[in-house]
């Protein structure tokens, strides 16, 4: 770290109660530690959203590049389905499936999942 600057600076009550609460917490040392650690984050946030926004925008120019759009089939969900890999949860028929693990000892002892 270079060499520390002093700052005033204002904040909402909320925010001052949420300093002082980190801080009574022992999670920070101090205010200041608080407020650096908060300045962070919001640093890598910002260079997280310029990331994305250059990906978007990579995106968005290879699908300009990519030609004249072409006409969906009408069945396109479908199509995409047939063609996709099935997802590890999910039934045509039934939706979404939940599936339980049960541990060995409980079947041993006659219980199935439904006594779990």
């Amino acid at each position: 770290m270079g060499a520390a600057q002093k700052l005033s600076i204002a904040l909402t009550e909320e925010l001052a109660r949420d300093v002082e609460a980190a801080v009574a917490s022992g999670d920070y040392s101090t205010a200041s530690e608080v407020v650096r650690d908060a300045l962070r984050a919001w640093e890598r946030e910002r260079g997280d959203r310029a990331a994305t926004a250059r990906r978007l925008r990579q995106l968005w120019d290879e699908g300009l590049a990519s030609g004249e759009p072409q006409p969906m089939p009408e069945d396109w969900a479908g199509d995409i389905i047939r063609r996709g890999h099935p997802h590890p949860k999910f039934s045509p028929s039934r939706g979404f499936v939940r599936r339980v693990r049960t541990a060995p000892r409980l079947l041993d002892e006659g219980a199935g999942p439904e006594g779990a």
